[in-house]
C-alpha cells in the first residue's frame, strides 16, 4: 500500500543552523573518537557550504593536487543545479582532511568519505550521513529533530552574514543564482522580521502624549486662555473705576450674555 510523505500538507521549516559555540561542542567530541572520518566529515561539510549530496561523493582527487597536497580550494559542478561551485577551505578544514588522509590511506580515485568501509569502497549514503548528524548534535544535549544535512551547510552562512559579509558574495560561495535565493534559503529575511517583532513588545510600550501645544488637545489650552482674560478683565475694570468718562477699548459690557434665574 502506497503512503503518503510524512510532511504531506504540513509547513517544514528550515533545519536548524549550528553556532559557533555548538560546533566547537561537535569537534571535541567527534575529536575523541578513534577514526577522525567523522571529524572530518563533519570539519569538510561547516566548511565548504556543498550540499550532502555533492559533499559525499567528493573524491581525494578533488580536494588534493597531484603531489597529494590539500589545496585550500577546489572547483566542481552540483549535481542538483549542474552549476560551479568553488568552495574554499580554511587551515582546520585542511588539517582535518590531511590527519583523515593519512590514517586511511587513500588514493586520489578514492572517495573521500567512506567511513569504515574499505578505502576503495563506495561513499555513505545521504541517509547514514543525516543520521550521524543528529547523534552528533544529540550528543552535545541539542533536540535532533531540528537538525540534518542543511543545518551544517547553513551554519557557515549564515555566521558571515551575521559578520558582515555581502550577501553576493555568500550567494556565491553557496553555489545559488542569485542572492534572493541565498536570503531565501538562510531564512534572514524572516529571521529579521521576528526578531523586530520580538524587540518592539507593545504590551511594554510607553505611552507618549502629544504636548500641551497641539490642536489635539484645545481643552489643556482652556485653563490657560480665560486667566489671560480675567486679567484683561480685571485690569480694564481698574481703570475705568479710577475715570468713569474713560472709554475700556473692545470691552462691551451690554454684549456679554446675562445670567441669571430663569
Amino acid at each position: 500500500m502506497r503512503r503518503d510523505p510524512w510532511n504531506k500538507g504540513r509547513p517544514v521549516g528550515a533545519r536548524v543552523a549550528l553556532t559557533p559555540q555548538e560546533i566547537t561542542l561537535v569537534r571535541r567530541h567527534l575529536a575523541k573518537q578513534t577514526s577522525p572520518h567523522d571529524l572530518c566529515l563533519f570539519t569538510l561539510a561547516i566548511d565548504s557550504m556543498l550540499r550532502a549530496s555533492d559533499l559525499l561523493q567528493l573524491r581525494v582527487g578533488d580536494v588534493c593536487s597531484p603531489d597529494g597536497k590539500v589545496r585550500q580550494s577546489f572547483r566542481l559542478r552540483q549535481k542538483k543545479t549542474q552549476q560551479g561551485v568553488e568552495p574554499v577551505l580554511t587551515d582546520t578544514a585542511q588539517a582535518a582532511l590531511k590527519k583523515w588522509l593519512k590514517t586511511s590511506e587513500k588514493q586520489s580515485t578514492h572517495f573521500l568519505f567512506t567511513r569504515s568501509k574499505p578505502s576503495q569502497g563506495q561513499p555513505i549514503t545521504v541517509g547514514f550521513y543525516r543520521t550521524l548528524i543528529k547523534q552528533w548534535v544529540r550528543a552535545i544535549g541539542l533536540r535532533p529533530h531540528d537538525y540534518s544535512a542543511h543545518s551544517l551547510r547553513r551554519s557557515k552562512a549564515i555566521y558571515l552574514y551575521q559578520s558582515g559579509v555581502r550577501v553576493e558574495i555568500i550567494s556565491r560561495l553557496l553555489g545559488h543564482s542569485s542572492p534572493a535565493s541565498t536570503l531565501y534559503y538562510l531564512g534572514i529575511d524572516q529571521a529579521e522580521a521576528q526578531s523586530q517583532a520580538l524587540s518592539h513588545d507593545i504590551f511594554k510600550a510607553t505611552p507618549k502624549l502629544k504636548s500641551s501645544s497641539e490642536s489635539d488637545f484645545p481643552t489643556l489650552l482652556a485653563p490657560k486662555l480665560l486667566d489671560r482674560l480675567a486679567d484683561d478683565i480685571a485690569t480694564r475694570l481698574a481703570s475705568r473705576l479710577a475715570d468713569p468718562s474713560s472709554e475700556i477699548d473692545s470691552l462691551k459690557f451690554d454684549e456679554a450674555p446675562k445670567l441669571g434665574r430663569e
